[in-house]
């Protein structure tokens, strides 16, 4: 998958690959569903199938790099949307 790609995930729901980025030699990918914009994954590529990541300290991490590489079409709503997936999905 590149960024700009429509997949289409095992919900049955089509997502815009907004980024793809190299971590510690794993692949991860920022998705959002091309209908509903506030419905975000963050996947992680293991072999031929797609992992949820769901590390809030991993997600800290990996936010810089995800916008680093989408600086020119990101937005500022973007960001609060990954802010907010981060921190709601924080272990307590």
């Amino acid at each position: 998958m590149e960024m700009k790609d429509l997949v289409t995930l095992s919900d049955d729901k089509e997502y815009v690959v907004v980024s793809k980025v190299m971590y510690e030699n794993k692949v991860y990918y920022y998705l959002i569903e091309k209908t509903n914009f506030s419905n975000i994954k963050f996947l992680l590529e293991n072999g031929e199938e797609l992992v949820s990541v769901r590390d809030a300290d991993l997600l800290t991490k990996l936010l810089p790099l995800f916008i680093k590489t989408t600086e020119a079409i990101t937005t500022t709503e973007d960001l609060e949307i990954m802010k907010k997936y981060i921190e709601e999905n924080r272990p307590e």
